[in-house]
């Protein structure tokens, strides 16, 4: 679905990029409001990238 590897999201957890609720069994379960905004953010940091280098 993102596109991403398992250990990528279980980083970004450990990171406390993307918040994960744990289910009773330990499982790791992700809002896809939280998802959304880090990849929104992410989307961000490119554009600014972008226009930074346009800039020079």
């Amino acid at each position: 679905m993102l596109g991403v590897d398992i250990r990528t999201l279980q980083r970004w957890d450990n990171d406390g990029r993307l918040k994960a609720y744990r289910t009773l069994g330990g499982h790791r379960r992700y809002k896809l409001s939280e998802i959304e905004s880090l990849f929104t953010n992410k989307e961000l940091e490119k554009e600014k990238g972008e226009n930074s280098e346009n800039n020079d």
